[in-house]
């Protein structure tokens, strides 16, 4: 059960010596747990071939252990079937009540029936008294009789601190279930013991049960209005079930409790992100780097940052980093399992996700990505199965709603997933994801139900520049750089230094060949971002353009020349 741990315990006999040796003998009365100098002060001399090394007790107690626990199975099938025939004993005792009281509504020969059953009542009564009754009383006594034995009546002091201990340690092993139990031994003994709430909390949220784990962070701040941690871990709950702004007041609250809580300034970056505040996230993600209390949050918001400037090779080698340190981060496999499956890498993200699922094996984001990625690849069978698997952990994740999605439009689907997608977005009405997902589904429909999508959206959120982005990304799509601009140039309007927003105006003008201004652009960008191989990529082309532009005029001057 538990790791091989160096024993450093003081003898009784001789305080100054560590002991060394165990007894296993039975009947032994000295002190079984001793040091060298007992060995050749007491009885255990004589009976050397039970005495080993005291790390073998450690093997010795895990042994007794696992016969415990097999005797425990044994004794609860035992009390099961004859639970069970009682129940039945009772159920038919019950049915000839029922028939009894009502013998009004009998024909004739069921009444009859009714009455030559009665006759054999005192006769059952009689049985129970002379046959059920002693075997009872004599199991009871047999029962008792193993209890003082045995020993099991002397009671052995639970103790709040070393539950808790193994409670932590299963969890650290990812043994969710087993934890579960350890900890809520631990608060039948203290309700109020606040690692076990956040313990157990941690669990359920491992599990993905993310609606009971708020249960428990809610008690623990019910008990503890100041725990940071509590705070952090509810927000993260929320955030995996798309209630962005409830997540963000969490992260708040953690942040108002202890304004250094990096990791909740981390978390809170990522959840506006998800919400397409990109502006407000780059100042979480900043302020994060500044202080670099974390390595893996600072690389982590470093390879943010990138994403927002395109950087996607860039922001894939810090993680990278963080996987070649830390194998089993969980941000890190969802870092870059989401960007293989935008670049539509679907063989590297179903790598990635198994990888994942070997650390995670319960963690139902892993098996939504890896149920998206294989209805994608038309493997449709598996991906139910996974939609299954989803169900059974939590029935009202959005996650299912978007995976059948997903699976109604590969099969050609489009207006039922189009009602699943409204459903996600009842309920998450600035859910970035589910939001482009949605316009890409209208896009396929019309083009117009598009544009009055993102119309819809700006009446709807009049103070935020997403519903612009979004629209001018998709006119690009289609070609219309004219329209785009326009959408554009009202983001910048608000946000004069959105990285993506000028890059794709830049993009645009040099589709006008408005060569001048779109190297301002690049120059601008450059500015502010001298590395970015992206913008240094485009400003390239352009040069290139405006060199290819001038031969051609060179070539149509010296034509006119040689005509003339």
């Amino acid at each position: 059960m538990f790791q091989q741990q160096k024993f450093n315990f003081a003898c009784k006999q001789h305080p100054q010596e560590l002991i060394q040796f165990f007894c296993f003998k039975k009947d032994c009365y000295d002190n079984r747990m001793f040091c060298s100098k007992c060995m050749k002060q007491t009885q255990h001399v004589q009976h050397m071939r039970f005495v080993n090394i005291i790390e073998d007790a450690e093997r010795f107690i895990n042994q007794q252990l696992r016969k415990l626990k097999e005797t425990i199975t044994i004794s609860k099938n035992q009390f099961n079937q004859a639970k069970e025939q009682y129940q039945n004993l009772i159920k038919g005792l019950e049915d000839r009540v029922f028939s009894l009281e009502s013998i009004h509504f009998l024909d004739l020969s069921e009444i009859e029936e009714a009455l030559t059953i009665s006759f054999l009542f005192n006769q059952l009564q009689k049985k129970i008294q002379q046959t059920v009754q002693p075997q009872l009383l004599k199991l009871k006594k047999s029962i008792e009789d193993i209890y003082q034995n045995c020993q099991i009546n002397i009671f052995i002091q639970k103790d709040e601190y070393n539950i808790l201990k193994i409670a932590n340690y299963l969890l650290e092993q990812q043994d969710l279930q087993k934890a579960i139990l350890y900890y809520e031994e631990c608060l039948k003994l203290n309700p109020k013991n606040e690692q076990a709430l956040l313990g157990k909390g941690d669990c359920l949220r491992h599990k993905s049960k993310f609606n009971q784990a708020l249960e428990c962070y809610e008690k623990l701040l019910s008990i503890n209005e100041n725990n940071a941690q509590a705070y952090l871990n509810q927000g993260e709950c929320l955030f995996n079930l798309a209630k962005f702004n409830s997540a963000l007041k969490a992260y708040d609250h953690a942040l108002n409790i202890n304004q250094n809580d990096y990791r909740a300034m981390f978390q809170k970056g990522q959840c506006l992100n998800a919400t397409f505040k990109f502006t407000e996230a780059k100042e979480c993600f900043n302020k994060v780097i500044e202080n670099n209390s974390n390595e893996i949050d600072t690389l982590l918001s470093q390879s943010h940052l990138l994403i927002h400037q395109l950087e996607t090779n860039k922001a894939l080698i810090l993680i990278d980093q963080i996987q070649q340190k830390y194998p089993q981060n969980y941000d890190a496999f969802i870092f870059k399992i989401q960007l293989a499956m935008l670049a539509e890498n679907y063989d590297e993200a179903s790598i990635i996700y198994e990888e994942m699922i070997k650390y995670f094996p319960e963690n139902g984001k892993a098996l939504y990505f890896k149920g998206i990625i294989l209805s994608v690849q038309e493997k449709q069978d598996e991906a139910q199965k996974v939609l299954e698997k989803l169900i059974e952990i939590d029935p009202t994740l959005w996650m299912i709603q978007h995976l059948k999605a997903t699976i109604l439009l590969v099969g050609g689907k489009q207006n039922e997933a189009l009602e699943l997608i409204d459903q996600i977005l009842a309920y998450s009405p600035n859910f970035l994801q589910i939001i482009r997902q949605k316009a890409l589904i209208l896009n396929d429909k019309g083009h117009d139900l598009t544009i009055q999508f993102f119309e819809d959206l700006k009446m709807k959120y009049p103070q935020d520049a997403f519903p612009l982005i979004l629209k001018g990304e998709f006119l690009i799509l289609k070609n219309k750089f004219d329209e785009a601009l326009i959408a554009l140039n009202c983001v910048l309007s608000i946000d004069h230094e959105n990285f993506q927003v000028l890059f794709l105006k830049a993009v645009c003008l040099k589709q006008f060949n408005k060569y001048q201004e779109a190297i301002d652009l690049c120059e601008q960008l450059l500015s502010l971002y001298s590395e970015s191989s992206i913008i240094m990529e485009l400003k390239n082309e352009i040069l290139q353009e405006i060199v290819e532009e001038n031969e051609k005029i060179q070539q149509i001057q010296n034509q006119k020349d040689k005509d003339n």
